[in-house]
């Protein structure tokens, strides 16, 4: 079993948008890094209830993709591959957010499969470690 995780959009003006955020209470930042591959310039905000939105600095205003945390970011990517979808990121180790990740697109739509580590700045307290169990 998998639980959503994040949405991701990008915005011209990371700064500018994580400052109006956060300065009207809406969202808390978790923490600033750069996006794997492209080394755009990103944050990732949550808010009281744990909700989480990836911004990541762009040309425009525009949807990324869906997230899920998953028990196994290999079995899953290698799962949606069988199933049809196609492949756009193998799995591989996001350091900053202390989690393994892969993304594959599924009917035109780029979905990110993510596994925190225990101590990853990433994870919410609405999601307390061990979230996703290994047998759904």
């Amino acid at each position: 079993m998998a639980a959503f995780d994040h949405v991701a959009i990008e915005v011209p003006d990371l700064d500018a948008f994580v400052e109006a955020m956060t300065a009207g209470g809406l969202m808390r930042l978790l923490r600033r890094g750069t996006r794997t591959g492209s080394g755009q310039r990103l944050a990732m905000l949550v808010d009281d209830h744990g909700q989480k939105v990836e911004l990541i600095e762009g040309d425009a205003v525009r949807f990324l993709h869906l997230a899920f945390e998953v028990a196994d970011v290999d079995d899953t990517h290698s799962t949606l591959l069988g199933a049809g979808g196609g492949a756009v990121r193998a799995p591989h180790r996001i350091e900053p957010a202390r989690a393994r990740s892969a993304v594959v697109r599924i009917a035109g739509v780029e979905v990110q499969l993510v596994r925190y580590d225990d101590d990853s700045p990433d994870v919410t307290r609405a999601r307390p470690a061990g979230r996703v169990a290994a047998d759904g």
